[in-house]
This record gives structure tokens, C-alpha cells and sequence, in this order.
């Protein structure tokens, strides 16, 4: 009887040993689940601040680029408005010309037209 008694004694230490194992694998089970959890989730927060920061990176791609264009046109209307400045000085400075030979014939009619009135006014 007292073999089957260290027997039995012998089994429920195993047993509880077990048990005890059992408990602290389950409880690492729970932990490695917990921590699982916790990792995903960090890992959805990043993968949603990695979207975003994608987005932040295409909206400004598309601003530098509506910015360049809009710099090409601006470059377009200035060489524009460049050109058409020059013509508008070169017809102003036909125009002054065209004052200044207008103010000299003016000048010589006036001249003219003084001499002749005084030839008429000793003539007569």
C-alpha cells in the first residue's frame, strides 16, 4: 500500500506540476496575444500615418506641379507683355518722330507765313 500511496503521491505532484505549467503557458499565451493585439494596432496606426503622409506627399507633388506650370505661363505672358512693350516704345518713338518733323514743318510754315505778311504789309 505505501507504493501505491509514493505512486499516487508521485502522480499528483506530476499532475500539479503540470498544472502549473498548463497555467504559465496559458498565461503566456495570453500575454503573446495581448501583446499581438497591442502590435497590430500599432501597426494599423502606423499604416494610417503612412497613407496619410502619402496623401500629404501626393497633394504637395500636385501643388509643385500646378506651381511650375503656372510659373511656365506667368514666363509666357511676361516674354508677351516683354514684346509687346517693345513695339509700343518703338511706335512712340515713331510718333515723337513723326512730332518733331511735324513741329519743324509747322515751325517753317509759320516762318513762312510771317515773311510773306510782312512782304505784304511793305508792299502795300
Amino acid at each position: 500500500a505505501t507504493e501505491q500511496g509514493k505512486e499516487r503521491r508521485r502522480m499528483e505532484r506530476n499532475a500539479k506540476a503540470t498544472e502549473a505549467e498548463l497555467l504559465l503557458s496559458r498565461r503566456a499565451k495570453d500575454s503573446a496575444v495581448s501583446e499581438l493585439g497591442v502590435a497590430k494596432r500599432e501597426l494599423a496606426a502606423c499604416d494610417k500615418r503612412r497613407r496619410a503622409a502619402e496623401e500629404d506627399v501626393e497633394t504637395l507633388r500636385r501643388a509643385v506641379e500646378q506651381q511650375r506650370l503656372d510659373f511656365r505661363d506667368a514666363m509666357a505672358r511676361a516674354q508677351e507683355l516683354d514684346a509687346l512693350n517693345q513695339r509700343v516704345l518703338a511706335e512712340n518713338n515713331a510718333i515723337k518722330d513723326e512730332l518733331v518733323a511735324l513741329r519743324k514743318r509747322v515751325k517753317q510754315i509759320v516762318r513762312g507765313a510771317k515773311q510773306d505778311a510782312w512782304r505784304a504789309k511793305d508792299g502795300a
